[in-house]
């Protein structure tokens, strides 16, 4: 016999000898996204209008207006129940980051809910005849929508950490200068600033416990829906590189002579 001609195909895998792992790892994870991404859009509306008045606090710049400080009686300002609050002005000049967040986690909740059920009417992968001829074919597309929203998740979640760490920063810097002139050592902390923004925007309520606690409440959600869509990018393009949709087929072409 002669070699005539030796060529590899790629050939759909049988769905039964595929993990179900595949599937629904997942949906699980896009579940996850859909229950953080609602739960972190209640919570920083929460923050955005309850406590800040309907402000951005995220990269928001706390001015203190030292002339005014100087015309009023520096004892008075001194007093350890202050309003000393009074002498920062705030600068609040990314509205659009607040809103971006804010539009990012409810998508989470609405596009984990559609890649859900998207997975779940598929099959596992490979050749699959219960409801779709080729589960496989989802991948690619799962793949685009993942690292695109895996980019918006990472770039909301810093402006949440970041943004809104500068402005407490900031806070804490001014209320530290002002104490400062009246040789007073003093911590604000961050449940303080909440109370503040609270008390002035008329703001009140009876669990204050909650209040202070929402910023910390808020990153638990928001950690979770970003590392959800990182993880499903992560699954879905190792799915591509070990082809667990599909084996390899090896053909060769032989010439049989003539007896």
């Amino acid at each position: 016999m002669k070699l005539l001609e030796e060529y590899q195909e790629l050939i759909e895998r049988d769905s039964v000898e595929i993990s179900c792992l595949w599937k629904y790892l997942q949906m699980f994870l896009y579940l996850l996204c859909a229950i953080s991404g609602y739960a972190s859009s209640v919570l920083f509306y929460t923050l955005w209008e309850q406590i800040f008045g309907g402000n951005c606090p995220l990269w928001a710049k706390a001015i203190l207006l030292k002339e005014d400080i100087e015309l009023d009686d520096i004892h008075g300002v001194c007093k350890i129940n202050s309003d000393w609050w009074k002498y920062i002005y705030i600068d609040y000049q990314y509205e659009n980051i607040c809103v971006v967040y804010l539009i990012t986690s409810f998508s989470s909740c609405l596009f984990g809910i559609v890649w859900f059920t998207l997975f779940l009417m598929c099959g596992k992968g490979g050749y699959d005849v219960t409801i779709y001829p080729g589960p496989w074919r989802i991948v690619f597309p799962a793949i685009y929508f993942n690292l695109v929203f895996t980019i918006i998740s990472i770039y909301t979640h810093y402006n949440l950490q970041q943004g809104y760490k500068t402005l407490s920063k900031n806070i804490k810097n001014i209320s530290s200068e002002i104490y400062d002139m009246c040789q007073i050592v003093v911590d604000v902390s961050d449940c303080e600033i909440i109370r503040i923004y609270m008390n002035i925007y008329n703001f009140y309520t009876h669990n204050l416990d909650y209040m202070c606690n929402i910023i910390l409440y808020l990153q638990v959600p928001s950690v979770v829906m970003m590392c959800s869509w990182i993880g499903g990018l992560v699954i879905l393009i190792s799915r591509i590189i070990m082809i667990n949709d599909f084996r390899i087929l090896r053909i060769k072409i032989y010439e049989l002579k003539e007896e």
